[in-house]
Formats: C-alpha cells, structure tokens, sequence
C-alpha cells in the first residue's frame, strides 16, 4: 500500500518496513502523521491531503498529545482516524467530542525500542531537562542544584537543548533514526530519572520502573498562543526544589515507592498491556488501501 508518511520522535519509524513510502500525496493512497494541527510540515501535509480526498491517519506522536484537541487550544480534528497510545487519549478525546468510530486504541511501539535495565558500577542519576520553544532557566536552576549533590549524573539532551551547559550530556536528534534507541541505552543504566516535565521519556522511564523525582520549579508559558501548564500523574515524586536531595535519596534507597503508580500509569497513558501496537496500527492503515 502506497503512504505518504510525516514522522516525528520516531513514532512512525516502525511502519516504514510494512508500506510503500511515496514522496507525493497525488500518488499515495493514504497519508499517515504524526499531527494533523497546523504548526509544520506534517499539518499542512494533513490539510492539503484532506482538499485532495486522501485519507489521513494520525499517530500520536507523544505523551498526553492529544491535549492539542482540548481547551484551552481545542484545534479542530478533521483526520479520518486517530492512533492513540491508552485508554486516557481516548477517553480524552470522546470527552472532546471526538466520534468513537474515528479513535483507534493501537498503543505505540516506543516501548518496543527499550532494552530493559541494565547491571552497571555506581548510582547514576538520569537528568532530563525540558525543551520548549526558548531556552529553559528551570533546566539550569536543576541542573545546578543536582551538581551541589555531587553524585553522577547523565544528562539526556535533545536537539531543543544546550547540551554544553549540563553535566555528561548524552544527545539524541528527535528526527534521528536512532533517537528512541540513545533514549533505550541512557535509561538502561538509570537508577533515577530527575526530570522538570511528567512528558513521554519520563514515561518511558515508568515502563522500566524506574523511579522519577520532579522538583516543582516549572513556570507557565505561552505556546503557539496559549498557556501551557502543566499536570503530573501520580506516579512521580513531586516536591519542592530545596527537598531534591532529600528526594532523590529516599527513593534511591526506597525504589519500591511509587511502583504500583508507575506500572499504572505505563498501562492507562501509555497502554504499555496492549499487545502487537505494530499490527493494529498497520491494520487501522491498511483499511484505507485501495483494495478494501
């Protein structure tokens, strides 16, 4: 089946092997994105494949994405089928007065890419700073605070982040092929994850159970011309940013704290249970082939 195919933090990646890629909308018999919202590439893709009469799939491409449907942006969905990862997109969604019929609860294959944890020497602390649209002061604010610790400490950058300013940066290009593997190989020898933002490595760090301790220091922000607050599950350990050291000790000691929340959470927003995301997701695709 012919596709035309918008990636973005490898979420789509799996599919390659399964379609034939065509460069063109004209040519492909449905088109397959990451987001159908206008804000890139991949929106104006979505949007014009829709003027043509193709159908357009969408892939949630991250952790609690499908937000962009909901107020305060409430962007309007105009996809023929949504690809969601748990049942809290989807419930999400049937909240925002999405059709039933047009959301498909797949899961994701980034949970395919993990490699498991890891023996290794020493406790390493995982730090993963936030990205936004500007350079964020609360990564640095963290990343100070974890350097008077004096413990050791891999900082998992992206392309958003100045890598030259935290402490063993560890790099990985979102659009990279080998992104969600750098991502496999960092938490495989995580004892800890301190992060600014409860967002998708945060989860993958839940799916391996991995305890996560989040300092209270994000301040809201304007993005694409609306706020952007932010929510934390249960599953992490939220505190004050003078209680961090504190924090990070107590659950080192204590890795049980936060299991039964963590494997909750890997299950409701990341669907981590549901089995073969692959074949559904390529099933949801296939339907549209000319053939059906």
């Amino acid at each position: 089946m012919r596709i035309v195919l918008c990636d973005h933090n490898n979420v789509l990646a799996d599919l390659k092997p399964h379609f034939e890629i065509v460069k063109t909308i004209e040519e492909a018999e449905a088109v397959v994105v990451w987001t159908e919202i206008v804000v890139g590439f991949a929106g104006i893709v979505a949007k014009t494949a829709k003027k043509l009469g193709k159908p357009v799939i969408v892939v949630q491409h991250g952790r609690s994405s499908t937000k962009d449907y909901c107020p305060p942006t409430s962007y309007p969905f105009t996809a023929d089928k949504i690809c969601v990862w748990g049942d809290e997109d989807r419930d999400r969604l049937l909240k925002a007065g999405i059709p039933e019929k047009k959301i498909e609860l797949t899961g994701t294959t980034i949970f395919n890419h993990l490699v498991g944890r890891k023996r290794h020497k020493g406790i390493n602390i995982v730090f993963c700073p936030t990205h936004h649209d500007t350079e964020i002061e609360e990564n640095f604010i963290v990343a100070d605070a974890l350097r008077k610790m004096k413990a050791n400490v891999i900082t998992k950058v992206n392309e958003m982040s100045s890598s030259e300013r935290f402490d063993n940066p560890v790099y990985s290009h979102r659009d990279a092929k080998d992104h969600l593997e750098i991502c496999a190989k960092v938490l495989s020898k995580a004892d800890l994850v301190v992060a600014i933002k409860d967002k998708t490595f945060v989860l993958l760090a839940y799916a391996l159970d991995i305890p996560v301790v989040i300092p209270k220091v994000w301040k809201d922000r304007t993005m694409l011309g609306h706020s952007s607050p932010e929510t934390y599950s249960k599953a992490c350990d939220l505190v004050e940013l003078e209680d961090l050291e504190k924090a990070v000790r107590e659950n080192l000691k204590n890795p049980d704290k936060l299991q039964k929340e963590r494997v909750g959470v890997a299950m409701v927003e990341g669907g981590i249970h549901i089995s073969d995301p692959l074949e559904k997701i390529c099933k949801v695709i296939k339907s549209y082939g000319k053939e059906n």
